[in-house]
């Protein structure tokens, strides 16, 4: 169900899925070539917060999950396997590092956990739970 949707909305919606960048969904379902990246950017970011986007994007991620059998538990299996396998294969320790950071935040990402960095202080992280973590 498209929910009144226009047929660029709609590809917009359906890009991201496959893809899962707003800006790039963005230049494949508009008119973006003569566009500047700040705009595109902007743009998608206001198309992404658009209620009936947002609900379409949604349901078509719970059609994803559903088919594919992808849930948090499989997913968390996923990164930890990855984490694993990036510890023991990779044996350049700069590339290693950045390999295990990028599966750290992805793992933080769908665990709910947000990392975010003091703007006033680079070295300061601050670790901001999800609203269904801080209630448990």
């Amino acid at each position: 169900m498209n929910r009144q949707l226009t047929a660029k909305q709609n590809k917009f919606c359906q890009q991201f899925i496959l893809i899962g960048n707003a800006s790039e969904a963005y230049r494949l379902s508009y008119n973006a070539e003569n566009m500047k990246t700040e705009t595109i950017h902007r743009k998608s970011t206001e198309l992404m917060a658009h209620g009936t986007v947002s609900a379409r994007i949604e349901e078509l991620q719970k059609e994803v999950q559903i088919k594919f059998e992808i849930t948090l538990e499989s997913q968390v299996s996923r990164y930890t396997q990855l984490l694993e396998s990036a510890a023991t294969d990779i044996k350049e320790p700069r590339h290693k590092i950045d390999t295990m950071t990028r599966i750290l935040a992805r793992l933080d990402k769908i665990c709910g956990l947000e990392v975010q960095r003091d703007k006033q202080n680079d070295n300061v992280i601050n670790i901001v739970l999800s609203e269904k973590d801080m209630m448990a």
